[in-house]
């Protein structure tokens, strides 16, 4: 049983079209999702139309259960034109067969498969009969910090059967079901969890992707950094054993991280510190010293790393426990 602790948790917020007039009801579903989601166009819809959409925030972002029938949906070139909304987002499918069309591509999503969407070019959502999905809405730069190329992956369905989709998909469906139980601070904690496994199984797509001329060099950065951030703990990482490990010179890594205005080195540091400040901020591991923190994240030389940590978030390691940080 969870104790008691005096810490208001989130409060999930549900919208319907039950109590509205049935030649009224298309008309509210798009105020609706257009409050909730982006300014969209709404069609196509069934005679006995009926939509219900639940809320629940999680961190930055937005997570929405959407229980509706058939419709098609529009963010067309005139709703881009009134509103500025700059976000990516995600549908997973619960029941029925949607699809998802932008940048050219098509994602036909069963159970379980999902598919990004970003809100500053026009896509289109179709949806033939009843269905129910589950839609995360996350701020840009959530997913800029992780994956490089997002434009390059949307409308691409995701299988949610095998690997990293079904780790993503299982994640994002429990994550729904257990939210509202869950305080503030696991919230965040969840929620830096969720977008870093949808980013993983979103790379790994990119990655898999047959590779152009041009698309050459985005995949090999995407595959560095995912294999970075996997062994990020390790103390003895670094350019020469990253660049072994794909079978790449040194030279041609330094060249991959050129085009993102940084360097190796200084991206595998910035990411150090980015997950022991979110440890520092974890009310679980306040038990922990700092030290035993940044080791555990890779770092071997406490003076060395307490500079970095001020010159980057503007306080020092022990500082940072009792107030935000800004980096």
């Amino acid at each position: 049983m969870r104790r008691r602790t005096g810490v208001e948790r989130t409060v999930r917020t549900m919208l319907s079209t039950d109590d509205v007039a049935a030649r009224d009801r298309a008309a509210y579903w798009i105020d609706m999702i257009c409050d909730v989601f982006v300014q969209l166009d709404c069609t196509d819809v069934a005679p006995d139309f009926y939509g219900r959409i639940v809320n629940q925030p999680l961190g930055r972002m937005q997570l929405s259960e959407v229980i509706s029938h058939k419709q098609f949906v529009d963010r067309s070139r005139r709703q881009l034109a009134r509103s500025n909304e700059d976000c990516l987002l995600v549908s997973l499918q619960l029941a029925g067969r949607g699809c998802i069309q932008q940048d050219g591509r098509s994602a036909i999503l069963g159970p379980g498969d999902f598919a990004l969407y970003d809100s500053t070019r026009r896509y289109t959502l179709t949806f033939d009969d009843e269905f129910r999905q589950l839609v995360l809405k996350a701020p840009r730069p959530l997913f800029a910090e992780r994956l490089d190329f997002p434009e390059r992956c949307t409308a691409t369905s995701i299988h949610g059967s095998a690997g990293m989709g079904r780790v993503a998909s299982e994640l994002l469906r429990t994550v729904a079901r257990e939210a509202p139980t869950l305080l503030p601070h696991e919230i965040e904690r969840m929620a830096n969890t969720v977008i870093d496994v949808f980013a993983a199984a979103f790379g790994h797509s990119l990655v898999d992707q047959p590779l152009s001329s041009r698309s050459h060099r985005p995949a090999q950065l995407v595959r560095v950094k995912m294999f970075i951030e996997d062994h990020l703990r390790d103390p003895e990482l670094s350019p020469e054993r990253i660049a072994a490990a794909h079978g790449i010179s040194t030279r041609y890594l330094s060249k991959l991280f050129e085009d993102t205005g940084s360097t190796v080195a200084r991206w595998m540091w910035d990411r150090r510190l980015e997950r022991v400040a979110s440890d520092l901020r974890d009310p679980d591991l306040v038990a922990h010293s700092v030290s035993h923190i940044a080791f555990g994240w890779g770092f071997n030389n406490m003076s060395h790393f307490s500079r970095a940590f001020k010159a980057h978030y503007g306080a020092c390691p022990r500082a940072s426990r009792a107030r935000p940080l800004v980096s």
